[in-house]
């Protein structure tokens, strides 16, 4: 079943973190054959001024579909034990 953990600037309004798990999702279940009741997405606030210490920030990746570089911001999480 997918889990989404999403790590995001505290302060988002309830609205607006229903509205990125509803997004979300929709995402899940249109590209998989996942129902919507088999989606989970943890929402984790972090203070801002603990941002950098909460998430890395790779700003270039490469697109393997396409073979060339993409600017973007993905967000990977540091020293998680899963």
């Amino acid at each position: 079943m997918p889990h989404i953990h999403l790590k995001i600037a505290a302060g988002q309004s309830e609205e607006n973190k229903q509205k990125l798990v509803d997004l979300f999702t929709k995402v899940i279940t249109e590209n998989t054959e996942n129902p919507d009741e088999a989606v989970s997405v943890a929402i984790e606030d972090i203070p801002k001024e603990d941002w950098k210490d909460a998430v890395r920030f790779t700003i270039k990746r490469s697109n393997p579909i396409s073979n060339r570089s993409t600017k973007s911001r993905v967000i990977h999480l540091m020293n998680r034990q899963y």
